[in-house]
């Protein structure tokens, strides 16, 4: 029997057409589905930078670690005073018998030159220690005081008085730029003789110098 079309046919509202396909939820006109993942880009990027910083924060330390300590002391000009020296702890130095960390006291002087010299006693192996108040004839300034013993040295690490077989060794130093202090501890030249029959010191025109080990000092104490 023929029919007549229906009047729904080629209605925009009606059932399968483009405004159907919207209430349906079209995948592209119909309104947005709370229910699909969102975009897992930003995320993914975010967790790969933070995973970058790590792995550079790793490597830097570890290459800090695996990196020899420096072989010299450095410091700003401006930390001294003209002619009292100053105190530059080296742990790797080790400490005396009573804990007392070994370094170098460090001394600018006048005339732009610098004198470091080691602060373990060669007789006693303690660490000397800067009396700025000391009485003394040969320092005006002060004097390094042995507390285990009666050596008494000048800040140049000479001994004075004859209160040591022989003076304080010493450590190259110099004023670079005028500005910055520098002592290089890799090696070290032994203090002079000042007795008769001292072993472990500088004979008379003759320099003596020793390679300080990355682990500590040399085993030269100059006991008698």
């Amino acid at each position: 029997m023929w029919e007549a079309p229906s009047r729904d046919r080629g209605n925009p509202d009606s059932s399968g057409g483009p405004d159907a396909s919207r209430r349906d939820g079209d995948a592209l006109a119909g309104a947005p589905d709370s229910s699909r993942p969102s975009n897992p880009w930003p995320r993914l990027l975010a967790f790969g930078a933070v995973l970058l910083i790590i792995i550079v924060l790793t490597g830097t330390c570890l290459v800090s670690y695996a990196r020899p300590p420096e072989r010299e002391l450095r410091a700003n000009v401006t930390e001294f005073v003209l002619g009292v020296p100053k105190f530059m702890p080296v742990t790797t130095f080790g400490a005396d018998p009573s804990g007392r960390t070994y370094g170098a006291w460090v001394t600018v002087n006048g005339d732009g030159s610098v004198t470091a010299v080691l602060s373990r006693d060669v007789s006693t192996l303690c660490h000397v220690r800067w009396d700025g108040g000391a009485p003394g004839a040969e320092a005006k300034a002060g004097v390094f005081v042995d507390p285990c013993g009666p050596a008494r040295y000048g800040a140049d690490g000479a001994a004075l008085n004859n209160t040591a077989p022989r003076n304080l060794h010493t450590f190259p130093a110099r004023l670079e730029a005028r500005t910055t202090v520098i002592v290089p501890i890799a090696t070290l030249t032994l203090g002079a003789c000042r007795a008769e029959g001292a072993t472990g010191c500088s004979t008379t025109g003759r320099a003596e110098t020793r390679t300080v080990p990355s682990t500590g000092l040399p085993p030269e104490g100059g006991r008698q």
